[in-house]
């Protein structure tokens, strides 16, 4: 289950004692839709008023600038409220996260809009994602207690496996021989760069891996193979992103043994990926570790929110 939700950073500059708040030189735009966790969402962001969105989706609340925006494609990281569903918002129990909630091999799309205030001079703006995760309490019966409050979690290793277990990836385009080519680029250290001159929308691409195979062969779904192999090299780079080893590793040996490369190339990734798919053994003992860390996500996180802030870069 998940909020999603977008704030600006404003420039600031001191003079003596004063403080000045500069105009951003772009605005960012995106478009609204009811959505199911508004209780919710009020209480983790406070700068939040259900209400208050306007065309175009800007809002603001408080001297604060903010955006919503649609999560689209195949599971919309289940915070839209469908046409029709007349039976929302009502309460949700946890034996109906299959419907509401993110699961393993879910995947979708974010989009927004870069609005430049000044159009003669391109801007580079750096862009920053943030996910954070709560927890929530549970009747007997598998209902949420809605009148108790979210806790924040602050736990290492959940916040680390999130980070292997939902990946995110912003779209580029360029053209080669005439024809335009899609290329979809992995958020390795939670920032990356876009150009803009005029608007431009930018497209985010979100996926789950459903299995430790999916990354190992090289096929997630909602992602091509070029995507799915940049995964595969990241997790060769940070296993303990993805695998959670609950026992101890014996004297000497790498937590992650068969994955530590000494040096991390395709060549090197290719035959290790192949031989541990090819062992039962190897593959039954990383498959486990890479489900004991979905298991652990599943197990402690109720919510998640993803907050994607942009400034100058």
């Amino acid at each position: 289950m998940t909020i999603a939700w977008f704030t600006m950073n404003k420039e600031t500059g001191a003079s003596g004692m004063g403080v000045r708040v500069a105009p951003p030189p772009f605005e960012l735009k995106s478009s609204g839709t009811d959505i199911i966790y508004t209780k919710r969402l009020g209480e983790v962001a406070s700068e939040y008023v259900e209400g208050e969105t306007v065309t175009g989706g800007k809002m603001t609340s408080g001297g604060k600038a903010a955006i919503r925006w649609v999560m689209t494609s195949s599971n919309d990281m289940e915070n839209v409220r469908e046409a029709g569903d007349e039976t929302l918002p009502r309460d949700i129990t946890s034996l109906e996260s299959d419907k509401y909630g993110l699961s393993p091999g879910d995947y979708g799309t974010i989009k927004f809009t870069v609005v430049p205030t000044n159009k003669t001079s391109p801007l580079s703006i750096n862009f920053k994602t943030l996910i954070t995760c709560y927890s929530a309490e549970y009747d007997d019966d598998g209902y949420e207690e809605t009148d108790e409050e979210l806790t924040l979690i602050d736990d290492v290793d959940v916040t680390k496996y999130l980070k292997g277990h939902i990946l995110f990836f912003y779209e580029t385009e360029e053209e080669v021989s005439g024809e335009t080519v899609t290329e979809l680029n992995l958020v390795e250290d939670d920032s990356f760069t876009f150009s803009v001159l005029d608007d431009t929308e930018i497209t985010l691409h979100w996926v789950w891996p459903e299995t430790l195979n999916n990354i190992l062969v090289a096929n997630i779904a909602g992602l091509d193979q070029t995507a799915s192999q940049s995964v595969r090299t990241f997790m060769f780079n940070y296993p303990e992103f993805f695998l959670q080893r609950l026992d101890t590793p014996a004297n000497g040996e790498a937590p992650f043994a068969d994955m530590s490369l000494s040096t991390v190339n395709e060549t090197n990734i290719n035959t290790v990926s192949a031989s541990i798919v090819a062992s039962s053994r190897l593959y039954d003992k990383y498959s486990t570790w890479y489900n004991n860390a979905d298991q652990t996500i599943g197990d402690e996180v109720a919510y998640i929110t993803f907050e994607l802030t942009a400034e100058m870069n």
